[in-house]
């Protein structure tokens, strides 16, 4: 086996692994809310990963880049958007499935294209009609009149993905800095600690065990899940590997069934193939994932 077929076995396998953590940490976010409220849950959970994250920057000994003031600016809006994407994709899980939420999330590609001309217009943007036609015709079928109910849960979803594309703009502009992805990682679990210690102290109805043990895991996942994906595109390219990260679907798809009894629709499942070829369609040319 050569160098670059096995580099790329094992771009593979840590994305496949970080697509199972994708919709593990959906699983247990979701089974959570069903147990206590939104602040503890959230609160708890990106604590655990700012700490798991913290321990790997004094283990590899990067704690000293965390103190540099070099690209301050930037770090803590890339930090506000990644935390708020989450946030709103966690949220919209208490009113729609699993499935729909990280489908109408990962429309972030789509969105891609539109804002980098309208935030960076001096770089080069070429819109992809195609591919957007194709993913928003998915999104309607996932958006139907059944749903209209769950508008909420929809709305929270897709702003999700609207900010993941807000939030790459900004990790392109931090990557031409030079910065590390731990320390982006380490002020995207930052912030939302911060902005919610207070509330989490003001509680007056302790969270449930259930749900303090449900939001452990999905910390400790959320962290793992983003190890995964930076060993993934170390090893290979966005293109080579945007297949694969969208297997997430599937697995969503299997853990609303097997713990939520929830099955997708066929308009659902029409919606993410649409959704998918959208974005393959749109990352076939640009790279971007």
């Amino acid at each position: 086996m050569s160098h670059k077929d096995s580099e790329l076995r094992k771009g593979i396998f840590f994305i496949l692994l970080y697509a199972i953590c994708s919709a593990s940490f959906g699983t247990a976010i979701k089974a959570g809310l069903h147990t206590t409220t939104f602040v503890p849950l959230t609160f708890v959970c990106y604590l655990t990963s700012l700490s798991f994250a913290l321990v790997y920057i004094i283990v590899t000994g990067k704690l000293g880049d965390l103190f540099c003031r070099a690209n301050l600016r930037l770090l803590i809006v890339r930090g506000v958007l990644g935390s708020l994407q989450v946030l709103l994709f966690m949220a919209s899980l208490k009113s729609i499935t699993l499935l729909q939420a990280l489908l109408l999330r990962n429309t972030a590609p789509l969105w891609l294209p539109l804002l980098t001309r309208l935030i960076l217009p001096h770089e080069k943007s070429q819109v992809k009609w195609l591919a957007l036609l194709v993913g928003f015709v998915g999104t309607a079928l996932i958006i139907h009149p059944h749903a209209l109910t769950q508008n909420v849960g929809v709305l929270l979803a897709l702003l999700a993905g609207l900010t993941i594309a807000l939030a790459s703009i900004f990790t392109r502009k931090l990557n031409n800095h030079q910065e590390s992805f731990i320390k982006i990682m380490f002020y995207t679990f930052l912030m939302p600690v911060v902005a919610l210690v207070l509330p989490f102290t003001w509680l007056t109805v302790p969270p449930s065990f259930t749900g303090v043990w449900l939001a452990l895991v999905a910390g400790v996942v959320m962290f793992v899940m983003l190890r995964f994906f930076i060993e993934a595109y170390r090893h290979a390219t966005p293109v080579v590997l945007a297949p694969f990260a969208y297997s997430s679907f599937l697995f969503a798809g299997m853990f609303d069934w097997i713990f939520f009894n929830d099955v997708p629709s066929w308009l659902t499942l029409g919606g993410a193939a649409l959704i998918i070829t959208g974005c393959l369609l749109a990352n076939s040319q640009s790279g971007e994932v």
